[in-house]
Formats: C-alpha cells, structure tokens, sequence
C-alpha cells in the first residue's frame, strides 16, 4: 500500500464536489484556508480530525466499497450529508504532503517514542516548540490550567 493508502483512488476533488455540491464545496474550502482543520490524523483506514465551526466538530472520512464514506458530529452531517466540515478535511489532506503526514500521524509511534524520552527532555522539546507555535504554546497554558493534572494513562 503506498503512503496514501485507500484514499489514493477515491479522494480527489472532483470526488468531494460532487458528494458535497458547489456551495458547501467553497465553504469548505474557505474553511480549509482558514486552517480551521486540525488534529488530521490517518488510524485504521480512515482520515480523523478537527474542525473550528460554530463549535468543534469531529470529522471521520474512510473508504467503503470503493467509495468516500463520512461522519461528522455537525447538524448537517448528522443527517447524512457531506458537509463544508468533511469537505475542509478532505481538501487539507489533499494539500498536505501525504507521506510526511502519514509517518507524521502514526499515534502509537509517537506515544512509544514519548514513553521513552526523560520527563526533562519532554520539557525541554516542549518548551523549543511551544516558543515556534502560538497554538501549541496557548493549549499548554489551558491544560496546566485543568484540574487534576494530565489525562489518566498519560505518565506526568
């Protein structure tokens, strides 16, 4: 299977205009221009991720008997319907470098990888990164802010 994977055939587009419709076809895209996508991840198959609307939205695209299947936990894609939210997923994946996202998003890999690195050092990346990244440096700030501490199953 190459880096892509099963969406190499199906996601493309043409594929996400026709399943969303010109309409929320732009505003997906100007959803995906906002970066309003994030998390996007490739697990099992499928593509998973984020998406800033009127609040958050989970968004789940994967490949089902040759076709694009979606979920999104927005009101319209509750009923089934391929929204400005899958379609701003859809295209951000299309515009990434899949190769370096897929070896990027393997979440058992990095997890491993973390697990192995001395709490100092997680620190230390941290603090290298979160002085590059505005994001990363506010949800730092907001989860030392959460009581309790770090997620159970997470060593601190």
């Amino acid at each position: 299977m190459t880096t892509a994977g099963p969406f190499a055939n199906i996601l493309h587009q043409e594929t996400i205009r026709r399943l969303a419709g010109d309409r929320t076809f732009e505003r997906g895209r100007v959803y995906q221009s906002e970066g309003r996508v994030s998390d996007l991840a490739r697990q099992s198959g499928a593509l998973t991720a984020k998406v800033a609307g009127e609040t958050e939205y989970l968004v789940r695209l994967w490949v089902k008997d040759d076709n694009l299947a979606f979920h999104c936990s927005c009101p319209v894609g509750q009923e089934q319907t391929f929204c400005k939210h899958a379609v701003a997923v859809a295209l951000t994946w299309l515009a990434s470098p899949r190769g370096m996202l897929a070896a990027s998003l393997d979440k058992d890999a990095v997890a491993a990888a973390l697990d192995g690195i001395p709490r100092t050092g997680l620190v230390e990346l941290l603090m290298e990164e979160a002085a590059q990244n505005a994001a990363l440096r506010e949800r730092i700030l907001e989860r030392a802010k959460t009581p309790g501490g770090p997620p159970s199953g997470r060593k601190s």
